[in-house]
C-alpha cells in the first residue's frame, strides 16, 4: 500500500453580497465536477469546514449556517471590510518604502558624483 503525501489549501469561506437583495449568500466555490485539493473553511461555528461541492451543501443547510448567514452583515462585514483596508495600506506602505529606497539611491549617486566633480577640480 503506498502512502502519499497530498498537499491541501485552507481558504476562508466567504459568503457574497447580493446587492439587489441586500444581503450575504451563499455560492458554491466549487465548480461541478471539480477534483479540487482547496478546503475551505467556515466562521459560522469552530471546526466547520468542507473539501468539496456536496460537503458544501450539506453544511449551508445546518441550522447554525443559516443563523451566521442572516446576521453576517451585523457582525462579520465590519471586520472583513477592515481586513481588506489593512492589506490595502500594507500595499500602500510597501510601494512607498520602494519610493523612498529609490530615491536614497538617487540621493546617494548624486553626492559621489558631486564629490568627483570638487576632486577633478582640485
Amino acid at each position: 500500500m503506498d502512502k502519499k503525501i497530498v498537499s491541501t489549501t485552507l481558504k476562508l469561506y466567504e459568503p457574497q453580497f447580493d446587492e439587489d437583495e441586500d444581503c450575504y449568500k451563499d455560492i458554491n466555490p466549487y465548480k461541478k465536477y471539480e477534483r479540487s485539493i482547496i478546503s475551505y473553511e467556515c466562521k459560522c461555528r469552530a471546526g466547520a469546514c468542507f473539501t468539496n461541492s456536496s460537503q458544501y451543501k450539506q453544511h449551508i443547510k445546518t441550522k447554525t449556517h443559516k443563523k451566521f448567514i442572516e446576521n453576517y452583515k451585523l457582525f462579520h462585514k465590519e471586520l472583513n471590510d477592515l481586513q481588506k483596508l489593512i492589506k490595502q495600506k500594507d500595499i500602500e506602505i510597501e510601494m512607498l518604502k520602494r519610493k523612498v529606497q529609490k530615491l536614497s539611491n538617487y540621493i546617494k549617486e548624486f553626492e559621489e558624483d558631486d564629490d568627483n566633480i570638487f576632486k577633478d577640480c582640485n
